[in-house]
């Protein structure tokens, strides 16, 4: 029995998409194959000669065999990524609906998702910049809280701790130090963005 063929424009090139995937998915199985599992047989060959390798010289056939199988294995890489990466396109199109607008919207995608539409908070929506600054900062002052005064203080001078003078810790830091901190590091390491190596 066949499919039943929609009235719907966008609902027959669905179906016709649909048939196209399907033919390509028995195409490569029947074409190419497994690139994961001749990937595996590969690197398997080539693992053999290389123990071979090492105990003896390899004949001429070995080392062409072994040659022509690292170049399949880049090939065969390339491919794998090719496909993952269409796969995954396959996936997000079998999710989403597939009109005219969803295209429009995801060619638009980059520029919607660096833009804050609107904000809503309770019964209020603000849509202009200065209305969702506002609605931004009442929420996180309502979610922080403000500062009220305490009913006790604790005095640090009270427990007789002796003074220290650390003014000079704030003290910005001269050339003279920076190069002489870089010099006194090992030849091989260098500072992360924390300063530590």
């Amino acid at each position: 029995m066949g499919e039943v063929v929609p009235s719907n424009p966008i609902a027959r090139v669905g179906l016709k998409l649909r048939r196209v995937a399907r033919g390509l998915r028995g195409w490569s199985q029947r074409k190419v194959g497994s690139t994961r599992d001749m990937l595996l047989v590969a690197n398997e060959v080539i693992l053999r000669l290389d123990v071979a390798q090492e105990s003896r010289a390899l004949s001429a056939a070995e080392s062409w065999l072994r040659r022509s199988l690292k170049l399949k294995v880049l090939g065969l890489a390339s491919l794998e990524r090719t496909i993952a990466r269409q796969r995954a396109r396959v996936l997000g199109l079998r999710d989403k609906d597939a009109s005219a607008q969803f295209y429009r919207i995801l060619s638009s995608g980059r520029r919607q998702r660096c833009c804050i539409s609107a904000l809503r908070c309770g019964e209020r929506t603000a849509t202009d910049l200065a209305g969702k600054v506002a609605m931004a900062t009442d929420y996180y002052v309502d979610l922080l809280g403000t500062t009220r005064p305490r009913e006790f203080d604790l005095s640090l001078q009270a427990l007789g701790l002796p003074r220290v003078d650390l003014a000079h810790l704030e003290a910005r830091f001269t050339e003279e130090e920076v190069w002489a901190a870089l010099c006194a590091m090992p030849s091989n390491k260098s500072p992360g963005p924390d300063g530590f190596t």
